[in-house]
């Protein structure tokens, strides 16, 4: 069926979305598809679209190498994007909202055109740091929590055996949660070294994966802490609205700053949210963790001096 697209980019994403999808087409095809000629879709394929990995078949059509792709499509994309948490980033992941981010990209590439490089958003996410995270003990650890596997890992210069159950990824922090002496803990992964991983397998419990699924990963009572905050008023439409911690109580509030409790589960969870709005915020209570945080900071200025 011939439709009318007289904006280039446009149908580029609509190429890409064919190719995307798997089909073999022809130049001639592709130009009666888009009511354009022949010379033009030569163009597309070879100039503007020219970092896809095209190949032809026996019948002189184009489409793109499966391995090249892993045969990922859009709902490989959607899948990616809801299992690393950014399901909600966009304001759809529909394939045609995902072909316009992937235009926009060829377009700061200068793909399309020289004079129009300019991408239509900006992302800066805060909440992710840049990790020294090693793959292999991600991939490890992965296979050990599908396959109910046990794992030996050196921690903090202490050997650890333990049954793992989940990764979480907590403000930007990689975390493996797991069960050792019938207690379940969490490891930061940038800490966990000289890991293998065990034949002995466990069979998971119930109640454990229900505490790992709970609202806010507030795992067990012995973990839970509650935390006093003093928070610069300017940012508590932010500071609220982002929920970067859990059950947020305001305590008190005046024309300058304004209190919360809140609970955390483990150190580096509040420290990381405390890190993110300095200077514009304070730890009241506990003491320990003021104390912490000053260290932290002290050790900076010394070492950067």
């Amino acid at each position: 069926m011939k439709t009318s697209h007289d904006n280039i980019g446009v149908r580029l994403g609509q190429i890409l979305k064919i190719f995307l999808s798997g089909e073999h087409m022809s130049t001639a095809q592709l130009a009666q598809e888009f009511g354009v000629n022949v010379r033009t879709i030569q163009r597309d394929l070879h100039n503007r679209l020219s970092y896809l990995p095209l190949t032809k078949d026996s019948n002189q059509c184009y489409y793109l190498q499966e391995e090249a792709l892993g045969k990922l499509g859009f709902k490989d994309i959607r899948e990616f994007a809801k299992i690393s948490g950014i399901g909600n980033l966009y304001p759809s992941l529909s394939d045609e909202f995902i072909s316009d981010i992937l235009l926009s990209r060829f377009q700061s590439n200068n793909l399309v055109n020289k004079y129009d490089r300019k991408l239509p958003f900006l992302i800066k996410n805060q909440g992710f740091s840049d990790s020294s995270l090693h793959y292999e003990i991600f991939k490890i650890l992965s296979v050990a929590i599908l396959k109910n596997k046990h794992v030996q890992f050196m921690y903090r210069d202490k050997e650890r055996n333990a049954k793992p159950y989940r990764m979480l990824n907590n403000s930007g922090i990689w975390y493996l949660l797991a069960v050792e002496n019938h207690v379940l803990k969490h490891f930061s992964l940038n800490f966990i070294k000289d890991i293998i991983l065990l034949k002995e397998s466990f069979k998971p419990s119930v109640e454990i994966e229900k505490l790992i699924l709970k609202d806010n990963f507030v795992w067990t009572s012995q973990n839970v802490k509650e935390a006093l905050l003093e928070v610069n008023i300017d940012s508590k439409e932010y500071f609220l609205r982002k929920s970067f911690v859990s059950s947020i109580k305001i305590i008190e509030e005046n024309d300058d700053f304004f209190v919360i409790s809140c609970n955390f589960s483990y150190d580096d969870e509040l420290l990381n949210v405390v890190k993110m709005f300095l200077p514009h915020i304070k730890i009241i209570s506990p003491i320990y963790l003021k104390d912490k945080l000053h260290k932290m900071l002290q050790d900076y200025i010394r070492q950067n001096k």
